[in-house]
């Protein structure tokens, strides 16, 4: 389980190093369910084509923090529960306690005032 989270930021920087043709992997859309505690996301398979991902298949993943599993739709695989206290804390902690403040900055932006940040240079164009 902790590898996932070594993985995701591998998978990420997988198309901004791939050579023309090379298979590669890219994170696709992650899906945070609050109220279940379940978090999916999708791994595309592809390749680079034109400096841009071509994808040729995907897979879903799932894990249930309240059952303690992970699973791809063809197999499922237990963790601790201890594992899934924890990362289920860290989700209710980062993700939402963030979008339900993101919500209320969107009604409300002076409530949470602070000096305009400046835009990050994108480092892949060095």
């Amino acid at each position: 389980m902790k590898q996932l989270w070594l993985v995701c930021p591998l998978l990420l920087a997988g198309c901004a190093s791939a050579q023309q043709g090379e298979k590669v992997f890219n994170l696709g859309e992650i899906v945070w369910d609050s109220k279940n505690c379940v978090l999916t996301w999708v791994v595309e398979e592809g390749v680079m084509k034109d400096d841009k991902f071509q994808r040729e298949s995907a897979v879903r993943y799932k894990i249930d923090f309240h059952a303690g599993v992970m699973s791809n739709g063809k197999e499922a695989k237990p963790f601790s529960l201890e594992e899934a206290e924890r990362m289920d804390a860290f989700m209710h902690a980062l993700v939402t306690n963030y979008v339900m403040q993101s919500t209320e900055w969107w009604f409300d932006p002076g409530k949470f005032e602070q000096p305009a940040a400046k835009p990050k240079e994108d480092v892949r164009k060095l």
